[in-house]
């Protein structure tokens, strides 16, 4: 008797046991189905309460792994989609910011352009007809990059076309927009920017130079100038003071605006372009017009940086003034 009574308590243990088992293989066979269900519904953020320590339920946890991966791998994705769709807002205010080509004033040969890196960069020029035979150039570079630079570059140029460019002096439009700059925007935000009037009778140019480098005036028999009179870059101080500079481009010589991306940019071995590269493409290409000297500088300076890629824009304002 005490033989059939262990018998019968064994039968019942392992029977105990395997309703055990299948209560636990049931659960974690609907836990899976119904988890399957939430991820086919787009339910990433579904997880599995694991109840035991089996292989199903090993399966059961490596679900839930695997769901914390495709949500976060759907999270990156939806990130990288508002950094594309942000870029691209970015190129567009640029692109509508930008001249379409230069203006017709007599006397002179006009061109501009700018060559964006892989992202948007803040660089800006502009070519502003007086109505008087005389034409606004300008060329800025904002900082920061993306859609903030672009809205940045988008405030300066508003404020620049507000300005009476036909009377007022290049200084004091400087000193305006220093102001309206250090009270529009967050700390730390700033533009360099050149400012010239230039007359295409005379060849007399007046300009302010705010901390941009110094565009280069280029004479015919090769002797440079380099344009430095101005103040501090704009948005820093909100007093900034900025002097008004003057010369005068004889028939045939060149008046070159340029930003960094031009002389900074480096090769893979860290050497900057520079300015010495620029100076000299410009002295042989002398009898180049102006849009064709500026394929060539881009061309020259992408060729440098090779194989490292771009990583600023290039941006370029060429004039020349033309023969009697």
């Amino acid at each position: 008797e005490l033989i059939a009574l262990l018998l019968v308590m064994v039968a019942a243990a392992d029977f105990g046991m395997v309703r055990a088992l299948g209560r636990s293989i049931t659960a974690a066979v609907h836990a899976l189905r119904r988890g399957a269900e939430k991820l086919e519904a787009g339910e990433l953020g579904h997880r599995i309460a694991v109840e035991g320590d089996d292989e199903l339920w090993d399966v059961a946890g490596a679900f839930n792994r695997m769901a914390a991966g495709l949500e976060r791998g759907r999270r990156l994705e939806i990130e990288r989609r508002h950094m594309d769709d942000e870029l691209e807002l970015a190129r567009r205010i640029q692109a509508r910011l930008l001249p379409p080509g230069p203006p017709t004033v007599p006397g002179l040969e006009l061109a501009g352009t700018t060559e964006p890196a892989r992202e948007v960069g803040g660089d800006y020029y502009d070519f502003i007809p007086l109505g008087d035979g005389r034409v606004a150039l300008v060329i800025a570079d904002v900082s920061g990059k993306g859609v903030g630079a672009a809205l940045l570059m988008s405030a300066f140029r508003a404020s620049l076309l507000s300005q009476d460019l036909a009377r007022e002096p290049v200084a004091t439009v400087l000193a305006r927009l220093n102001r309206f700059l250090h009270r529009s925007v967050e700390p730390g935000r700033f533009v360099t920017a050149f400012l010239g009037v230039l007359d295409g009778a005379s060849g007399r140019l007046v300009y302010s130079n705010a901390g941009h480098n110094a565009p280069m005036l280029l004479a015919a028999g090769g002797a440079v100038a380099r344009l430095e009179t101005g103040g501090l870059i704009l948005g820093i101080l909100e007093q900034g003071e900025y002097e008004t500079g003057e010369a005068r481009l004889a028939p045939g010589d060149r008046l070159v605006l340029f930003t960094d991306g031009v002389t900074e940019a480096m090769d893979e071995s860290d050497e900057q372009w520079g300015e010495e590269r620029l100076l000299g493409l410009l002295r042989d290409g002398a009898d180049l017009g102006c849009a064709a000297l500026m394929a060539r500088i881009v061309g020259e300076v992408r060729r440098f940086e090779g194989d490292r890629g771009a990583s600023d824009d290039v941006t370029l304002v060429v004039a020349r003034r033309l023969g009697a």
